[in-house]
C-alpha cells in the first residue's frame, strides 16, 4: 500500500501526463504545434524550474512519449511521438536550425549539417521531407538555394539564410524578376542577355552578374536558348515550348542569319543556332508546317524535301517576286478606278508593264513574275491577241464576261465604220479557251431575250450565233427610228394640233428623203417599236401616237375617218359607232376610247369635215355628207 500511494503521489508522472495532454490539445486546436518545450511546461506549471523540467523530460512518460527537436534544451521544438513526422516538416524547426548554423560568416549550410543538429529520431525524417522541398523548389520564404561548387561532380545545394544576403543571390533574384518583368510586357518571350543587363542597371562583365547566372533561383526557372559569340538568347523555362513555335523566334533566327548578300538559308542552318536540346522541336515544328502548308512566316519556300527547308528571307525578295507585286498592285489600281466614262478595266499587258516602268526588252523577268504570286494567284486572263492580252482580277473573270463594258471594248477594238458587225462565234475566239462557253451562253441569252444594250444591237444569227452591231455605226432604220421617235415629241411638245399624225406627215417632218425601205424598216426597230402606237395600221392615214397617249389618239379625227374609208362601200353608206368600234385591225389600246370619243364629236358637233351623224332606232349612224348628197339627187 505504501508504494502504490508513492506511484499516485511522483511529480514527473503527473506532471508529464499534464504536459500530453497539453500537447494533444493544442494539437488539436491547431494552436501552435509543433512548439517550445519550455512554453508547454508552463502552461501546465507557471513556476517549474529549469532543472525540474529536464529532470522530468528525461524520465517516463515524457522520455518515451514526447520527441523534443534537440536533446536537454527546454528552448527546442517538441510533439508528441506519433507527430514525429510533423515536428520533421516543420518551418519554425528549420529557421532555428539556421539561426543556430548561419552568420555573416557563414550565411549557407548543407542539408546534411543541419540534419547533425536534430535529435536522432528526428533525422532521417527531417532529412528526408527537406530533401523533397529543396528538390521541389518549395522553400519558405526565409530560406534560398545556393548551388556551391564540389570538388567533383556537379555543384551541391546549401540552404540560404536570408537574413544573411548574398550579393550574388541577389542579383540573381534581381535578374529573375527583371526577366519575368520584360516577358511579360513582350510578345516574343524571350530577350538577349544583353537586353536583360541593360533592363536590370547590371554589368555584363561583373563577377557578381556571372555568378548570378549560375545561382538559384535564376538558374533553375530559365533557359538558354541560343549562346553566340556576342551574346545568349533567354526566356522562362515555362515558356521553352511556346517560344520554339512562335513566329517572333523563327523570324529572329533568319534575320540573323541572312542578308542582302546572303538572303537565303536552310531550316537546317537554323536548327543549329540553337542549344543542342532544343533543336529536334524546333526543327519537328517547323519542318511539319513548312511541308503541310508550304509557307513560313517571313520566307518564301524555295524548295520542300523530307529533310530540310531552303528558305529566302522576304525582306531580301527576289526581283521577278517584286515585279509581280507590283502587276498585281497596278491591276488592283486599275480595277478601282474603272468607271463608264473611263474605262481602265481590263488591263492591257502592255498597259500594265507601261505603269510598272518595266521594258519589255527583258522577257526573262516577265515570263518569271507572271508565273510568281501574288501575280499569278490574283491575276486572269480575260481576251488572247497577238500583239497583247487583258487582264482582270481572278475574282472578277466570271463577272466580267457579262459585262456590258467588256463586251464594248471588244467591239471597239475590232469594229470599224466599213465592218460594223461582228459574230458572237468569231468574238469568242479572243478569250481564252475555258471562258468561251460561259461567254456564249451569256450573249445568246441576252439575245434570245432581246435585251437591249447601248453599246451594240444583238440579233440572233442562224441556230446558235448571235450577230453584234457596235453601236457607234448604227443601222440606217435605227438611226431613222430614233429620229421619228424626237420629232414625234418635239410635235407633242409643241401643243399647235399637229399631233397625233399620220406616218406620213411624220416621216415628211423628220426626213423626207427616208426611202420606202429604211422608213418601213425604221418602225420595227427601237426605239419606235415599243414607243408608238398606229391606232388604225391597216390604214395609210391612220393617226400615231405614243402609247400613253392612247386615249388621245381615239379622239382624233384622223381616225375617224381612217377607220370609216374601210368600213363604207356603194352598197352600205353608213355604219353604226358600235361597228367603228369593233372594226378588225383597231389597236386594242385604242378600241376601247374610240365610242365615247365619237359620241362627245357628235353632242359636240365636231365630226370631221365631210362626215355626218344620223340617229336611226336610237342607234347612230356615221356616212359620208357627199354620199347622202348623190343619193337625194338621184331621188
Amino acid at each position: 500500500m505504501a508504494k502504490k500511494s508513492a506511484s499516485r503521489s511522483n511529480p514527473a508522472a503527473e506532471f508529464g501526463r499534464a504536459l500530453l495532454a497539453r500537447l494533444a490539445e493544442r494539437r488539436d486546436s491547431s494552436a501552435d504545434y509543433p512548439c517550445r518545450l519550455i512554453e508547454v511546461a508552463q502552461d501546465v506549471q507557471a513556476d517549474i524550474s529549469n532543472e525540474d523540467l529536464l529532470a522530468f523530460a528525461g524520465v517516463a512518460p515524457l522520455k518515451t512519449k514526447v520527441v523534443p527537436a534537440f536533446s536537454d534544451d527546454m528552448e527546442s521544438l517538441v510533439v508528441l511521438k506519433e507527430d514525429m513526422e510533423r515536428l520533421a516538416a516543420s518551418e519554425t524547426l528549420l529557421r532555428s536550425l539556421l539561426q543556430k548554423q548561419c552568420s555573416p560568416q557563414v550565411p549557407h549550410v548543407p542539408l546534411p549539417a543541419l540534419k547533425t543538429l536534430l535529435n536522432k529520431p528526428v533525422q532521417s525524417a527531417f532529412f528526408r521531407h527537406w530533401t523533397n522541398r529543396i528538390r521541389e523548389q518549395q522553400l519558405p520564404d526565409f530560406v534560398g538555394l545556393v548551388q556551391v561548387a564540389a570538388e567533383k561532380g556537379r555543384p551541391k545545394p546549401e540552404l540560404h539564410d536570408r537574413q544573411f544576403p548574398l550579393p550574388h543571390v541577389e542579383r540573381s533574384e534581381h535578374l529573375l524578376k527583371t526577366l519575368q518583368q520584360l516577358l511579360e510586357s513582350s510578345d516574343a518571350k524571350f530577350i538577349s542577355d544583353r537586353q536583360l543587363f541593360d533592363a536590370a542597371s547590371v554589368a555584363a562583365d561583373d563577377s557578381v552578374t556571372q555568378s548570378a547566372l549560375t545561382t538559384e533561383p535564376f538558374l533553375s526557372q530559365t533557359k538558354v536558348l541560343r549562346i553566340s559569340e556576342s551574346s545568349r538568347w533567354l526566356t522562362l523555362l515555362n515558356l521553352v515550348d511556346e517560344v520554339l513555335i512562335s513566329e517572333p523566334f523563327f523570324l529572329s533566327l533568319l534575320h540573323e542569319v541572312c542578308s542582302a548578300d546572303s538572303p537565303e538559308t536552310r531550316l537546317s542552318a537554323l536548327r543549329r543556332m540553337l542549344v543542342k536540346d532544343l533543336q529536334m522541336p524546333f526543327a519537328a515544328h517547323w519542318m511539319a508546317l513548312g511541308q503541310s502548308s508550304e509557307s513560313l512566316p517571313g520566307t518564301q519556300l524555295l524548295k520542300v524535301s523530307k529533310s530540310d527547308l531552303v528558305l529566302r528571307d522576304a525582306r531580301f525578295p527576289r526581283p521577278e517576286d517584286v515585279l509581280s507585286q507590283k502587276l498585281r498592285d497596278c491591276l488592283t489600281e486599275a480595277a478601282a478606278q474603272n468607271s463608264a466614262e473611263n474605262p481602265t478595266y481590263p488591263v492591257r499587258w502592255d498597259e500594265l508593264l507601261r505603269k510598272t516602268g518595266v521594258a519589255e526588252s527583258e522577257p526573262s523577268l516577265l515570263n518569271a513574275a507572271r508565273k510568281k504570286a501574288p501575280f499569278a494567284d490574283d491575276a486572269s486572263v480575260v481576251r488572247i491577241q497577238q500583239d497583247s492580252e487583258w487582264f482582270v482580277q481572278t475574282c472578277d473573270a466570271e463577272s466580267m464576261l457579262g459585262s456590258e463594258s467588256f463586251l464594248g471594248q471588244l467591239l471597239h477594238d475590232g469594229c470599224t465604220a466599213e465592218s460594223p458587225e461582228v459574230r458572237l462565234s468569231e468574238l469568242k475566239k479572243q478569250l481564252p479557251r475555258p471562258l468561251q462557253a460561259r461567254f456564249s451562253d451569256i450573249w445568246r441569252t441576252h439575245a434570245e431575250l432581246r435585251h437591249t444594250f447601248a453599246i451594240a444591237d444583238l440579233s440572233i444569227s442562224g441556230r446558235n450565233d448571235v450577230l453584234f452591231r457596235d453601236a457607234r455605226f448604227p443601222r440606217l432604220e435605227a438611226t431613222l427610228s430614233k429620229r421619228l421617235v424626237d420629232t414625234l415629241e418635239s410635235m407633242k411638245a409643241a401643243n399647235d394640233g399637229s399631233y397625233p399624225c399620220t406616218f406620213r406627215q411624220l416621216l415628211q417632218r423628220a426626213q423626207p428623203d427616208a426611202g420606202v425601205l429604211v422608213a418601213n424598216s425604221a418602225v420595227m426597230v427601237e426605239p419606235y417599236r415599243s414607243r408608238i402606237v398606229t391606232a388604225f395600221p391597216s390604214s395609210a392615214e391612220s393617226p400615231i401616237a405614243f402609247l400613253e397617249d392612247a386615249e388621245q389618239v381615239a379622239h382624233s379625227p384622223l381616225l375617224l375617218t381612217a377607220v370609216l374609208s374601210s368600213l363604207l362601200k356603194p352598197e352600205d353608206q353608213a355604219v353604226t359607232i358600235a361597228a367603228i368600234a369593233g372594226a378588225n385591225g383597231l389597236h386594242s389600246l385604242v378600241a376601247p376610247h374610240v365610242t365615247t370619243a365619237i359620241e362627245n364629236m357628235i353632242t359636240a358637233r365636231q365630226l370631221p369635215p365631210g362626215l355626218s351623224a344620223l340617229q336611226i332606232r336610237k342607234k347612230w349612224h356615221l356616212f359620208r355628207t357627199t354620199d347622202a348628197i348623190k343619193a337625194a339627187d338621184a331621188d
